[in-house]
């Protein structure tokens, strides 16, 4: 029983003496998502603007029927 007790502080001591591995450094995190798409405010339509599209949609969908 003692020999496995040495050993499994053997090997504890081993692990704790390698230290722990960083999982995610800062210098692998990006400043900003990549591969994204970023919408400029002044982009964005109003509702107004999307209430006539719709209207545009329907009367579209209606004469094609």
């Amino acid at each position: 029983m003692k020999k496995y007790l040495f050993y499994l502080l053997g090997f504890l001591l081993i692990l704790f003496s390698l230290g722990q591995p960083n999982l995610v450094g800062a210098e692998g995190i990006p400043a900003r998502p990549i591969d994204t798409t970023v919408v400029d405010e002044t982009q964005l339509l109003s509702s107004e603007t999307i209430a006539n599209i719709d209207q545009l949609n329907q009367t579209w969908a209606a004469s094609e029927q």
